[in-house]
């Protein structure tokens, strides 16, 4: 069984092979099929395979063409969709064996996206490929989908793009979305992951007002577990990117439930959308904590920095959700003597973290560890890091560069450590926590 969608338009039977005949007159020989029923429905554009008893679903926007070498070209007609901006592609993997298809538009390949070990499903904004031409022109193109053999790929197909835990996307999405005019965020949910929230702000401004009070009370040394007025952090710098445990999260909501604390406008939409996210339980007056976590990362952090901070917080994401990844995290931190903490409890003090709790520490050393490649984790703590400290403390020299003697080999070790356990539970690496990335 198939159900097959045609658009609503003059000669749209004919493509089934069906047509019109005049009473009286015969029957055709020899039916390919059996119509079971004719139904207006919503639009579906694309293919999928159905499953579970219910039937397959195809349109007749969509092809598929021969790439020769068992690779194949999925395709889907944009003319017949009203509005392509306002879809997402949605796929179904695997499992594969890595092999990356190439998501393109037109007669240009535009990203690439390795199939996963494990099936899993992930859409993508159409949004993303950038601006398309209006509606009403009739030479859109196709948005295509090139899989190779060994990709593995089951489903492909338009739905509205709808930003929830059905619609998950690879996070390397937030880096090739641009926020329209007069809209302050959005917010995805990781394919990974789809417990984990991702916010994308326009701007650092924007973040502050709905993070920056949250960022205070659960990391900011001299402010952790209180509620800070406005006018007590306004000249003090929050964060450029955020992460919060669910935890956490229902403890500063249950915080300022128990004080009847004023909470701007923008931290009651917060406390909403955790609500609506399954990420903290309500409970009369307080909260729980319930699935998940949240991260986000602004618009205004020039491309580099947006792509390291989002790996930097999705490492943290991880560590929330994933016990054995904590467990191993933790291990190696209980591993390092007072002498080799030194310079990390140095440094994130000196950021303001607290550095009372080892939770925090270790989290953050394991996040600054694995935020860019391996290749750059040498340069960065022996360099980059040493030089910020000695802008202000020149006193520091003699001590950093003895510390460094001693346990300078330890940074790349531990990142390894790290890359390798990420590499095989995750098949991610230490730099890019994400799949999707763009084409040259």
């Amino acid at each position: 069984r198939m159900k097959v969608y045609l658009p609503w338009r003059e000669g749209s039977l004919e493509y089934l092979g069906l047509r019109r005949l005049k009473p009286g007159a015969a029957e055709g020989q020899g039916s390919l099929f059996s119509l079971l029923g004719l139904a207006v429905a919503p639009a579906f554009h694309g293919f999928d395979p159905g499953g579970e008893g219910l039937p397959a679903r195809m349109s007749s926007s969509f092809d598929v063409l021969d790439l020769g070498k068992g690779a194949l070209r999925w395709s889907i007609e944009l003319s017949s969709v009203f509005d392509p901006q306002s879809q997402s592609l949605r796929l179904s993997f695997g499992p594969g064996d890595g092999a990356e298809v190439r998501l393109g538009l037109g007669g240009a390949q535009v990203f690439a996206l390795p199939s996963s070990a494990v099936p899993r499903v992930s859409s993508l904004p159409i949004k993303a490929f950038g601006n398309l031409p209006g509606s009403a022109d009739p030479g859109r193109g196709r948005v295509f989908v090139d899989v190779p053999q060994g990709a593995s790929l089951k489903s492909a197909y338009l739905t509205g793009f709808e930003t929830g835990k059905d619609s998950p996307v690879d996070p390397g999405c937030l880096l090739h979305i641009d926020l329209p005019e007069g809209q302050a965020l959005d917010y995805f949910f990781w394919d990974a992951n789809p417990d984990v929230a991702m916010l994308l702000f326009k701007d650092y401004a924007t973040q502050d007002a709905y993070l920056k009070r949250l960022a205070f009370f659960v990391e900011k040394k001299g402010f952790v577990g209180r509620l800070a007025r406005d006018e007590e952090i306004a000249g003090l710098h929050g964060w450029n990117a955020h992460d919060y445990r669910a935890e956490d999260l229902a403890r500063f909501f249950s915080e300022a439930e128990r004080l009847d604390f004023p909470l701007n406008p923008q931290e009651s939409w917060l406390l909403s959308f955790l609500e609506s996210s399954g990420t903290i339980v309500r409970h009369g007056s307080r909260f729980s904590p319930g699935k998940g976590a949240l991260i986000s990362i602004s618009q205004e952090s020039p491309p580099y920095l947006r792509r390291l901070f989002l790996t930097h917080e999705l490492s943290h994401a991880i560590f929330f959700t994933d016990q054995g990844y904590r467990d191993f995290v933790d291990r190696l931190w209980a591993s390092m003597g007072k002498e080799e903490r030194y310079f990390w409890l140095l440094y994130f003090g000196w950021m303001n973290y607290d550095t009372r709790s080892d939770y925090l520490m270790a989290n953050e050393m394991q996040s600054y560890l694995v935020q860019q490649g391996l290749g750059g984790v040498e340069k960065y703590f022996m360099d980059t890091l040493p030089g910020r400290l000695l802008e202000n403390h020149p006193e520091l020299e003699k001590p950093l560069k003895e510390y460094m003697e001693a346990y300078g080999e330890e940074f790349l070790a531990k990142a390894k450590a790290l890359d390798e356990w990420l590499r095989r539970n995750y098949s991610l690496r230490a730099g890019t926590l994400h799949r999707l990335r763009k084409l040259p």
